[in-house]
């Protein structure tokens, strides 16, 4: 079964959205665009892994795409910006 939590985030309490297999524990998120510890804290408490990132070009939508790529956070979590002319992926960044 598919599960998902929305978790308001930022002084806009814009919201991001974790997506979730209940059995593999394998999921998504989509626009994060702050508070990455308490996404983090989400994330572990659930004993998820985060196989992919979705949003849009927005400011309060992409705030926290830098540190997801960053090994401080993580060993992979790429992220997808949709565009006009459809989804640009950035790079992976294994941690070291």
């Amino acid at each position: 079964m598919i599960r998902y939590q929305i978790i308001p985030v930022t002084p806009f309490q814009q919201n991001c959205t974790v997506f979730w297999n209940e059995e593999t524990k394998i999921g998504a998120i989509v626009d994060p665009g702050g508070d990455i510890e308490l996404l983090d804290k989400f994330i572990d408490e659930q004993g998820l892994t985060i196989e992919k990132s979705l949003t849009h070009g927005h400011l309060d939508h992409v705030g926290s795409v830098r540190k997801w790529l960053s090994a401080e956070y993580t060993d992979y979590r790429p992220a997808y910006v949709a565009t006009s002319s459809g989804l640009t992926g950035c790079r992976k960044r294994p941690v070291k």
